[in-house]
């Protein structure tokens, strides 16, 4: 492990205690009731349209499986530069860059935060009359007369949402090095989670988790794969592999 993947796990530790950390300050010292003060500052409330609902409906619920337009057009970008990568020789760490997006998904998505979701079983925030969640305004609207636990279900934490879109967006941050690649990598994925709150169908702590095991996920999978498979699989290999093979 370089300095620079040293330097970017010690942020992210940073990050999570620097988090948990304000819940309890907001919560004076009940985490839980931190989570719920802050979705009630995020989320604009029952009753309350705002100018933002119709973006953040399209970018997080729209298409198959529910998963936004922001995440089907993260894909077709992503796509894109992978068959450029077939010619342009400076957009082939999309070739590993696919494997880790492709085993996140599994191991992340589909295994972790799924089995967790199914054992924590947490309340959504619209599950909560006392917190007043505009998802009983807007989904009716959207899914045309149906109720919030019939389309999301009653399973908030963690959130695969946010899981997802992390899964996406990290690779990019990884292997990238123009940093407006990893800003907007890492733009998409904090939107995705705001959106989730926003809409009223996630606490901050469920999209906070889902978002690190997304990350977390691809990260280990990296490393393993830059150090033990990323050598024997050519096709996956770029031009800075002598460089990230040590």
């Amino acid at each position: 492990m370089d300095w620079k993947e040293q330097k970017g796990l010690s942020i992210l530790v940073i990050i999570i205690i620097a988090f948990l950390a304000w819940l309890l300050v907001i919560g004076t010292g009940n985490l839980l009731l931190g989570d719920e003060r802050v979705f009630m500052a995020l989320n604009p409330g029952k009753g309350n349209p705002t100018a933002f609902d119709t973006f953040f409906i399209y970018f997080s619920c729209w298409g198959p499986g529910d998963f936004g337009l922001g995440t089907y057009l993260f894909i077709v970008f992503a796509l894109i530069l992978l068959g450029l990568s077939f010619k342009f020789t400076s957009l082939r760490p999309m070739r590993f860059i696919l494997i880790l997006i492709v085993v996140g998904l599994i191991i992340g998505y589909l295994g972790i935060t799924t089995v967790i979701k199914n054992i924590i079983l947490r309340d959504r925030p619209f599950m909560d009359p006392g917190l007043l969640s505009n998802a009983d305004d807007w989904v009716p609207l959207y899914y045309s007369g149906s109720e919030p636990i019939a389309i999301f279900g009653g399973e908030s934490f963690p959130s695969g949402h946010a899981t997802t879109a992390f899964i996406f967006a990290t690779p990019f941050m990884l292997l990238y090095k123009k940093y407006w690649i990893q800003i907007s990598a890492a733009a998409y994925g904090v939107l995705m989670g705001y959106a989730r709150i926003f809409l009223g169908v996630h606490f901050p702590l469920d999209v906070f988790v889902g978002s690190l095991i997304g990350i977390l996920t691809v990260y280990v999978f990296y490393l393993v794969f830059k150090k033990y498979l990323l050598p024997k699989m050519p096709w996956f290999q770029y031009e800075d592999t002598k460089e990230i093979v040590k």
